[in-house]
C-alpha cells in the first residue's frame, strides 16, 4: 500500500494501475483553500442530443427525394441525433478518454457532461447528467467542482506563462497576494512550466511558447481553482507524439492523485493508448465500449473484431468503427456492436454505478466552497489586465500608433493653411471630412482586429463565470478613454494650427473633445460589430458597409437639404455628421468671411452642445448593444 500527498488530500492506492482503488483519508481531504472537498461521482443516464442538420444534395438523392423538390429546396433540414442513449459514469481517481472517428460525437458528449452544449430551440437534449446521483450539472454550479480546457489555447498572446496563471488566480480566487503567489508557484511546478514561465504565449508572427507549453499553460489556468473534475477537449490536438504522450501522462497522474479526468482524444500512439486507464468508444453517436482500456482488445476480439498483431489498437478502432454516409444503410456492423454493448457491458456499467462510493452533498454545499472575488476587485484586475495588454500588444503599435503618426504628418503637409477664400474654405471642409472619417474607420477597424483575437478568451471566461460581461466592458472603456484621447491630442497638436484654424484655446479644446468623442463612438461601433459577428472577415466587410452611409449623409458629400426625407433621417445616426457640425460651427460660427458661410451652405440645424450629446448617446448605445450581444453569446 502506498500513500501519496496531493492537493485534495491523501490518496491510498492498492493494487496495480489497472485495478487501483482510490480511498480518501477524510481527515486530510481538504483542498488548497482550507475547505473539505467531498468525493464526487459524475454519471449520465440515457443521454441523447439532437440538432437540425441541412441535407446535402447527395443525401437528398440518397433518400430518393424528388429532384424538382430538391432543387426548390423545399426540404432542407432533418433531425440528426448526435448522441444516442448514452449511459456511463466516472468516480474519483478515474481518467476516462473518449475516442471515436470524426463525427462520432466525442466533443458533443464532452460538452453535454460539462453543460457546454447549445440550448437553442433547434436542438433537443434528453437524459440527465448528475453529480452524486442527486445534483444536476448546470453552468451555475459547474465552476464549483470542475473546469473545462478547450481544444484551442485561448490565451493573451502578449502575456507570459506566469502572467496568464497569475491573472486567472486573481480573478478566480479570493486569497491574499502571498497565498496567490504560493498557489501559482505550486501549479507551475506541478505542470513543469518552470522553463517557460517568463516566455510569452506568442502567435504565428511573434514566436513564443511551443504547442505543448501552451497546452499545459491552458490546463494550469483552469486548474488554478483546484477542481475535482477536469474536462479536456482533444488536449493533444496539433502536438507531436512525444509531446502528446507527456500531456496524457500528466492527465493520468492527476487521476492517480485523486482527481477525475474526462478527455476526448484523437488518434493516440500505441504507447499513449496503453496509458489510458479507461476508454469510452463512440460510433455514430452510439457507445460501443466503456471500460478499462486494456480490456477493449479481448472484448472486440470475442465479437469478431480482432486487432491485427503489432498494430495500434486506436488506429484499428478509428478505421474499423467508422461509417461513411454511403455505408449507413449497411448497419450490420453497428447493430452487432451496439447489441453486444447493451448485452455485455451496459449491465456491468449499471452495477458499477450503483456500487461507486461518494459523499452526499447538496448544491448549496458545493457553491459555498466557491470563494469568488468581489465585483470591485474583479473590475480592478480586469482593468490592470487591459492596461497591461494595451502596452504589450504589438498589434496596437502596428495598427494604431504608426498610422496615426503617418496620417498626422500627411495632413500637416497637405492641409497646411488653405486660406479663407472660397477655395480655401472648400479645402478646410474637405480636411474636416477626411479627419472625421479617418477617426471612424481607423479606430473601429483596430478594435475589430484586436477584439477578434480577444473575443474567444472573453467568451470562455464569461461562460466559466470567471467574471461578468459588464465588468469586462467597463474596464475596456476606462482603458480606452485616456489612451484614445492621447492619440487625438497628439494628432490635433500636429494638425490643428498647421491648418490655419483659429488659434484659440477654447476652440482647440472643442476640436480635441469632439474628435475624441467621435473616436470613442467609432470604437464602440467596432466593439458592437465584433460582438455581434463572430467571423472577422464578415465583421470587417460589414464595417465598411456601416461607415459608407454615415459618411455619405454627413452633410458635405451631399447637402442634407436635398436628400429625400425617407433616407435623410439616417443622418441623425451619423457620428461623422455631428463631428463635422462641431468642427464647422467651431471654426466659422460668427466669423466674417468674404464668401457665403459654410454653416448656411451645409444647412446644419443643431448646436454644438446638441452634437456633443448625440455623439455621447451614440457611443453609449453601441456599448450597450455590444454588452447585450456578448451576454446573449454567453448564455447557454
Amino acid at each position: 500500500m502506498e500513500i501519496e500527498q496531493f492537493g485534495v488530500g491523501r490518496v491510498v492506492t492498492r493494487g496495480n494501475h489497472d485495478e487501483s482503488v482510490y480511498m480518501v483519508d477524510e481527515e486530510a481531504n481538504e483542498g488548497s483553500y482550507g475547505f473539505k472537498q467531498p468525493r464526487l461521482k459524475l454519471s449520465w443516464h440515457n443521454v441523447s442530443y439532437t440538432v437540425k442538420a441541412r441535407y446535402t444534395n447527395e443525401e437528398k438523392k440518397k433518400l430518393d427525394i424528388n429532384e424538382k423538390l430538391a432543387n426548390l429546396c423545399t426540404i432542407r433540414y432533418y433531425n440528426k441525433q448526435i448522441i444516442k442513449n448514452a449511459t456511463g459514469y466516472c468516480e474519483q481517481g478515474d481518467a476516462l478518454f473518449i475516442m471515436g472517428s470524426s463525427g462520432a460525437g466525442k466533443t458533443t458528449l464532452l460538452n453535454i457532461l460539462s453543460d457546454q452544449i447549445s440550448k437553442a430551440k433547434s436542438s433537443k437534449f434528453e437524459g440527465e447528467v448528475l453529480i452524486n446521483d442527486e445534483i444536476h450539472v448546470t453552468s451555475e454550479n459547474f465552476g464549483t467542482y470542475a473546469c473545462y480546457v478547450t481544444q484551442d489555447d485561448y490565451l493573451f498572446e502578449s502575456f507570459t506563462c506566469q502572467q496568464c496563471i497569475e491573472f486567472a488566480a486573481k480573478l478566480k480566487l479570493n486569497l491574499s497576494k502571498e497565498e496567490i503567489d504560493e498557489k501559482v508557484e505550486e501549479i507551475i511546478e506541478s505542470l513543469s512550466l518552470q522553463k517557460c514561465r517568463n516566455t510569452i504565449v506568442g502567435n504565428e508572427y511573434n514566436k513564443g511558447m511551443s504547442g505543448g507549453e501552451k497546452k499545459r499553460t491552458s490546463i494550469a489556468v483552469e486548474m488554478i481553482t483546484d477542481p475535482q473534475i477536469l474536462f479536456l477537449d482533444e488536449p493533444t490536438s496539433g502536438l507531436d507524439s512525444f509531446t502528446a504522450h507527456k500531456i496524457v501522462s500528466l492527465l493520468v497522474s492527476f487521476a492517480e492523485q485523486g482527481k477525475t479526468v474526462v478527455s476526448t482524444i484523437h488518434q493516440p500512439s500505441s504507447e499513449t493508448f496503453q496509458m489510458f486507464p479507461k476508454l469510452l468508444l463512440l460510433m455514430e453517436g452510439n457507445t460501443i465500449f466503456h471500460g478499462r482500456t486494456l480490456e477493449s482488445v479481448p472484448y472486440f476480439r470475442n465479437i469478431g473484431f480482432s486487432v491485427p498483431e503489432f498494430s495500434n489498437p486506436s488506429d484499428y478502432y478509428l478505421r474499423e468503427f467508422y461509417v461513411s454516409f454511403k455505408d449507413r444503410d449497411k448497419g450490420e456492423k453497428l447493430d452487432t456492436l451496439t447489441s453486444s454493448y447493451q448485452r455485455e457491458i451496459l449491465p456491468v456499467i449499471h452495477s458499477e454505478m450503483e456500487a461507486a462510493e461518494f459523499d452526499h452533498v447538496t448544491q448549496k454545499d458545493l457553491i459555498k466552497n466557491m470563494h469568488k472575488v468581489s465585483w470591485i476587485y474583479e473590475f480592478w484586475i480586469l482593468l490592470c489586465r487591459a492596461f497591461y495588454d494595451l502596452f504589450k500588444n504589438p498589434w496596437i503599435f502596428k495598427y494604431k500608433t504608426i498610422p496615426v503618426i503617418a496620417v498626422a504628418i500627411s495632413c500637416m503637409v497637405i492641409f497646411a493653411d488653405p486660406g479663407e477664400d472660397s477655395e480655401g474654405i472648400r479645402g478646410t471642409l474637405g480636411s474636416f471630412l477626411f479627419i472625421s472619417a479617418l477617426f471612424v474607420y481607423l479606430p473601429s477597424g483596430t478594435v475589430l482586429m484586436v477584439f477578434s483575437k480577444e473575443r474567444p478568451i472573453v467568451l470562455k471566461e464569461c461562460l466559466n463565470k470567471t467574471y461578468g460581461i459588464l465588468s469586462y466592458s467597463l474596464s475596456k472603456s476606462v482603458v480606452e478613454i485616456p489612451f484614445e484621447t492621447m492619440y487625438v491630442l497628439f494628432f490635433s497638436l500636429v494638425v490643428y494650427f498647421m491648418m490655419g484654424l483659429e488659434a484659440s484655446f477654447e476652440k482647440f479644446l472643442i476640436f480635441v473633445l469632439s474628435l475624441s468623442l467621435n473616436t470613442l463612438c467609432a470604437m464602440s461601433l467596432g466593439l458592437f460589430l465584433g460582438s455581434a459577428i463572430t467571423n472577422e472577415a464578415s465583421s470587417m466587410t460589414l464595417q465598411g458597409l456601416c461607415i459608407t452611409p454615415i459618411l455619405l449623409l454627413s452633410g458635405i458629400p451631399v447637402n442634407l437639404g436635398s436628400v429625400d426625407p425617407w433616407i435623410s433621417w439616417f443622418s441623425y445616426l451619423s457620428p461623422i455628421r455631428y463631428n463635422l457640425e462641431i468642427f464647422v460651427r467651431n471654426e466659422f460660427e460668427g466669423k466674417a468671411i468674404s464668401s457665403e458661410n459654410p454653416i448656411d451652405i451645409l444647412q446644419y440645424d443643431t448646436s454644438i452642445g446638441f452634437s456633443f450629446c448625440m455623439l455621447l448617446l451614440i457611443t453609449v448605445v453601441y456599448r450597450i448593444l455590444a454588452i447585450i450581444f456578448l451576454k446573449i453569446t454567453t448564455v447557454r
